[in-house]
């Protein structure tokens, strides 16, 4: 399931759930007004219908603050959840990336976005780093892909970024970059 889905759903139950204290409060509302009324007939016959309305534009009043109260509540509590939930997904994604940056193919990757970044390149100047936590493939990645490597001077989890300056363009294929642009998104 994805995160829209579990939201939608999050969503619509403390909407159901407004709507259920809502119709609660106005039945109990409903409830005072009748005494209300009750007791407006009984002033009316005593000549104070006044304070039955008063009466009853207090009760109106505190009947919407209270709705608008929990309405409020319930957004604020939308919302919170909404952050946990993206902060769960995203811990879930960075372990996928770990486990998957101890495996055979994150090797392969580099080497494929290293080609990928050289053609590119077309033949101009190009400055390819990795991760330093990846220092160990640098020998092996810059015998595949024919281009000489540097080892970035901070992390940015794994992945390559590349720098060619005749294009004035920076290439950022790092976990940590794309990781990023995705959280923007959802923010």
């Amino acid at each position: 399931m994805e995160i829209n889905e579990k939201l939608d759903i999050f969503y619509k139950a403390a909407i159901d759930a407004a709507n259920e204290q809502s119709d609660e409060i106005l039945k109990e509302q409903k409830r005072i007004c009748e005494e209300s009324l009750a007791e407006h007939r009984k002033m009316r016959q005593e000549g104070a219908g006044d304070r039955v309305r008063l009466l009853e534009e207090a009760v109106r009043r505190e009947v919407n603050r209270s709705v608008s109260e929990r309405i409020l509540d319930l957004k604020r509590e939308y919302q919170r959840r909404q952050q946990e939930l993206r902060e769960e997904l995203f811990s879930l994604v960075e372990e996928k990336i770990a486990a998957f940056r101890a495996s055979g193919e994150y090797p392969a990757l580099l080497a494929r976005k290293i080609r990928a970044a050289k053609e590119y390149a077309d033949g101009g100047a190009l400055t390819v780093y990795i991760d330093p936590s990846d220092a160990g493939l640098l020998d092996e990645l810059s015998r595949q892909s024919g281009c000489e490597l540097t080892v970035a001077g901070e992390s940015f989890g794994g992945g390559i970024r590349a720098v060619m300056p005749e294009k004035n363009v920076l290439m950022d294929e790092s976990f940590a970059g794309k990781l990023a642009a995705e959280k923007e998104k959802l923010s």
